[in-house]
């Protein structure tokens, strides 16, 4: 645990502007906290995922939007299996990355539906293309009937308690941002009513490369232009954490990103990384 800590703190410490030291914290933290991860629960993840199979459909659903054969995807799938082995899995890939994700999936491949969505590992347009299909009619078109929500999981999120019928309320949501606190919020996990995604994206058009905003940012704006409610502050904080540091959220979104903008010493920064990388399992 001091090993994350200890990098943390040797990464705060560099004299950077504050745009380049969070993307320099974003990036080489994560394969601390991963590691840290994998080693103290995979072993009780796979265990779970040995005698596990997801339903083809249900009422709610995983969706994971990937086109890498990212470092992470393992774990994610595991942690994401033991958190709520009653929902459905939608993986959104490309033809780049989809063997590897059979292979990851092994016999649990023919109750996950795998839709093909891009084209190649995707480089500087890879983002906006993200944005493109998140916010596209299409996508929300690919979902059982029966789905009535998912929740959107990237790379660098983890599931640190069992996922409850409680998150699946409102139209759409994520962790708060400390930017902007009055925001549906967003980022890398994002609960969302699959009719109201319907309806926004019908009503209006992603355009690209000329809305610099990404997609959770877009949907925040479109959520409060046509008047759907908005999660308060309280009940989003407690479930799904990103820049807003909370005692015990349930998912969690590259924190180490903000450590940067809270005022703890060392002895809190540790206490605080050892406490939200507990998964209660």
């Amino acid at each position: 645990m001091a090993s994350i800590a200890e990098a943390i703190i040797c990464e705060l410490n560099k004299d950077l502007p504050e745009a380049d030291l969070l993307r320099t914290l974003r990036t080489n933290i994560e394969p601390y906290v991963y590691n840290h991860l994998s080693q103290k629960y995979y072993t009780k993840l796979k265990d779970h995922w040995d005698t596990y199979m997801p339903p083809l459909d249900s009422k709610y659903a995983y969706v994971i939007v990937e086109r890498r054969c990212h470092p992470n995807f393992d774990f994610v799938l595991k942690n994401i299996a033991w958190a709520n082995p009653n929902m459905a899995i939608y993986i959104f890939c490309s033809d780049y990355n989809e063997k590897f994700i059979y292979s990851l999936l092994g016999d649990k491949v023919k109750n996950v539906n795998i839709v093909q969505a891009f084209t190649g590992e995707g480089g500087k347009e890879g983002v906006s293309d993200f944005s493109k299909l998140l916010c596209s009619k299409g996508m929300y078109e690919v979902f059982h009937p029966d789905t009535e929500y998912i929740l959107t999981i990237q790379m660098d999120v983890f599931i640190r308690r069992k996922i409850t019928d409680d998150l699946f309320v409102g139209d759409y949501w994520g962790a708060p941002w400390a930017w902007n606190e009055g925001a549906a919020g967003g980022g890398g996990a994002t609960v969302r009513k699959v009719a109201s995604m319907l309806d926004i994206c019908s009503k209006h058009q992603y355009h690209g490369d000329t809305d610099k905003e990404g997609e959770d940012i877009w949907f925040c704006n479109k959520i409060a232009e046509d008047g759907y409610e908005i999660k308060d502050i309280e009940f989003r904080a407690t479930r799904i954490m990103e820049s807003l540091s909370t005692d015990d959220p349930v998912l969690v979104h590259q924190f180490w990103t903000f450590l940067s903008t809270q005022d703890k010493t060392f002895d809190e920064i540790v206490a605080y990384i050892e406490r939200i990388l507990t998964i209660d399992i």
